[in-house]
């Protein structure tokens, strides 16, 4: 039997997959031994990439403030900040997926889908950013130990003109902000170099479609309960994977595709940390640099006017940002 332990990209954009050898010996008649590998070919090659990479727009847009802007717009190239997922302003970051599970849980023990028994095993899973895995140091030696998958994130919106991500992003700069459009068909395809990846997927907002998604996890479980392993440590290493792309839906306005660049795959990650000030609090980021030619357009935010074109337009030119649009928020906004 093989175990799926962690999806990963190769350099053709293709899913790899880390396998572990478990050689297993039960005295099960034959036909239900062939039952469980057919059901188990069917978990390894479960992947939830089909719920969050259907059709990612031509042009993503990420909102800042002016001060963002100089950051990112750099004469060399862009320059985009990934966060440590846990420093947004979404507390439920990553926690979303585990209020959804107990609903989903609920659900199917009044139904009686499944035994309880097993349902109570996958309620007591409690996602952590914590593991224990092999893996290689810098001289391919190997070490076991306790790994900590940090998360890093940089976000975009499908639109360049949405109302409370103006307000969220003008809140501290006299109502000026700026919404850059990046061209997804430009971006460097996600490979092993940290400075060359940037995979964007979207965000899955309806409950429903959570409870779908998690259903399928956890029929496919179901499928292997006669197997003598860990279901906790299974169930957590998917729910791990797709937890940063549940989001509550009272974000669902605005319209978020994320990249998400995980610490286990990019250990380098801990030596290109900074931080920043936020309110008092030490936030750390990482800043990864991209090929100028993804810029394609700035949205000016509403109230701003053609002195703050005309300034913009001289610093894009001076920068070497060419055959950019450039326009206004048309929100009919006074103040």
């Amino acid at each position: 039997m093989i175990y799926r332990k962690k999806t990963k990209k190769d350099n053709k954009n293709m899913d790899t997959t880390e396998k572990v050898d478990l050689t297993i010996n039960l005295t099960l008649p034959y036909d239900k031994l062939q039952r469980i590998q057919n059901s188990y070919q069917k978990l390894a090659n479960f992947s939830c990439e089909k719920f969050i990479t259907d059709n990612i727009p031509s042009v993503i847009y990420h909102y800042t403030s002016p001060e963002g802007l100089l950051g990112i717009l750099q004469k060399d190239s862009i320059h985009l900040r990934y966060t440590k997922y846990d420093c947004f302003n979404d507390k439920t970051e990553r926690k979303n997926i585990q209020e959804i599970l107990a609903q989903l849980i609920a659900e199917l023990k009044e139904s009686k889908s499944y035994e309880d028994s097993f349902l109570s095993v996958l309620s007591n899973v409690k996602i952590t950013d914590t593991f224990y895995k092999e893996a290689k140091d810098c001289n391919g030696n190997k070490i076991v130990g306790e790994f900590h998958d940090e998360k890093y994130l940089c976000c975009f919106c499908e639109d360049d003109n949405i109302l409370g991500m103006w307000r969220y992003y003008v809140k501290n700069t006299a109502s000026k902000g700026y919404c850059i459009g990046l061209s997804t068909d430009s971006f460097p395809k996600f490979d092993k170099n940290l400075e060359n990846s940037l995979n964007c997927k979207r965000i899955i907002y309806s409950d429903q479609k959570k409870k779908e998604i998690l259903t399928e996890i956890i029929s496919l479980l179901y499928e292997q309960k006669e197997i003598p392993w860990n279901m906790n440590e299974i169930f957590n290493d998917y729910l791990s994977d797709i937890d940063t792309y549940f989001k509550n839906q009272c974000f669902s306005d605005e319209k978020e595709i994320r990249s998400i660049i995980a610490k286990e795959e990019f250990p380098e990650i801990r030596e290109k940390i900074e931080f920043k000030n936020s309110n008092g609090n030490f936030i750390p980021y990482i800043e990864l640099k991209y090929p100028k030619e993804m810029l394609k357009a700035i949205t000016l935010s509403p109230l701003m006017g053609n002195d703050d074109e005309r300034n913009l337009r001289y610093m894009l030119e001076y920068l070497g940002y060419k055959n950019l649009e450039i326009k206004y928020s048309d929100l009919p906004i006074r103040f």
